[in-house]
């Protein structure tokens, strides 16, 4: 069996590897899962929180409350930290990652409970509806722009009467806030986007770079797309699915832009902090240097990355305390 710094040897004459990616590398390679591609959405979606469990181990203790709420028809788990907590907190709208097809509020909750602590921020983490979903195409973006506006209407409940709201998600995520930032164009104070996808086009650079590599790599992304976006004849210039098809980006709240150097997805990601950008949105960009696609969501084996990312989200939120 290749180790890590084998499979890593191509991109380390370019880029230097971070040692939690190594790590984390092996560890996956010992767990023996078969890529996404190969198996069934049931199974890859198992293996997927199987990953996460390992990875991520037991919780260390959250200081603060944690509810489960009905977001209008959409469950969701309400981390409100004890600490550091203002008076009318941030309450931040959180999708996560997992190409719409995977992922869970159970896969994000050490890194929920984190980053809550790390900002002071109450974040509402919304478990939507997964693809396929034959009754709907749309179903994560219906249950994203759903969700979100019942935290608008629930401010005060959430965080205080003055509490400023926004959106934030990873990967697929991420995609789900441009979506509701396209619907929602005014009322929303911020958004938070790691490693977004945010355009299905992979003959970008960062695609042809990280085609093969370990974990999320340009293939995962076809075998994705070819199940999120067959159903939707229109998916690449649908402005609410794609955000490299949007033309309304000057509606957007502030962001902060959080990418990893060694994901196809960073050109796109890129790409659109700088659209952003030039349609007169503040911005901020950080790209993690040595690390993937995936390690916002595993702080347990990405401690130091996570945590860099967590401080950078929790630094561009003060402004919004």
């Amino acid at each position: 069996m290749s180790t890590a710094e084998e499979l890593w040897a191509e991109v380390a004459k370019t880029y230097t590897i971070h040692p939690e990616t190594l790590v984390a590398t092996d560890r996956e390679l010992a767990m023996e899962y078969p890529s996404p591609g190969t198996v069934s959405v049931e199974t890859s979606r198992e293996n997927d929180l199987k990953l996460h469990v390992d990875f991520n181990g037991a919780d260390p203790p959250f200081d603060g409350t944690v509810d489960e709420v009905d977001a209008d028809g959409i469950p969701a788990t309400v981390f409100s930290p004890t600490s550091r907590k203002p008076e009318n907190p941030v309450v931040m709208v959180y999708l996560h990652g997992g190409g719409l097809i995977r992922g869970s509020r159970a896969t994000y909750e050490r890194s929920m409970k984190e980053l809550a602590e790390q900002s002071g921020v109450v974040i509402v983490n919304v478990e939507y509806r997964l693809l396929p979903c034959p009754e709907n195409p749309l179903a994560p973006f219906d249950d994203a722009l759903t969700a979100t506006r019942w935290a608008m209407k629930n401010r005060e409940a959430l965080g205080g009467a003055g509490s400023k709201v926004g959106i934030g998600g990873d990967s697929a995520g991420g995609q789900l806030v441009m979506g509701v930032t396209h619907d929602i164009q005014s009322g929303l104070d911020f958004m938070v986007l790691v490693y977004p996808t945010a355009d299905f086009n992979l003959d970008l650079p960062s695609c042809k770079e990280f085609y093969k590599t370990p974990g999320i790599n340009t293939v995962g992304l076809r075998w994705r797309f070819g199940i999120t976006n067959a159903p939707i004849p229109d998916a690449e210039g649908n402005p609410r699915l794609n955000a490299a098809a949007r033309q309304d980006l000057g509606s957007s709240p502030p962001a902060v832009v959080v990418l990893a150097e060694l994901d196809p997805l960073r050109d796109a990601g890129t790409r659109l902090a700088h659209r952003l950008k030039a349609a007169g949105v503040l911005v901020r960009l950080h790209t993690l240097e040595g690390v993937p696609h995936g390690f916002f969501s595993m702080p347990g084996v990405y401690p130091t990355a996570s945590s860099r990312a967590f401080a950078h989200i929790a630094d561009f939120l003060k402004k919004f305390q």
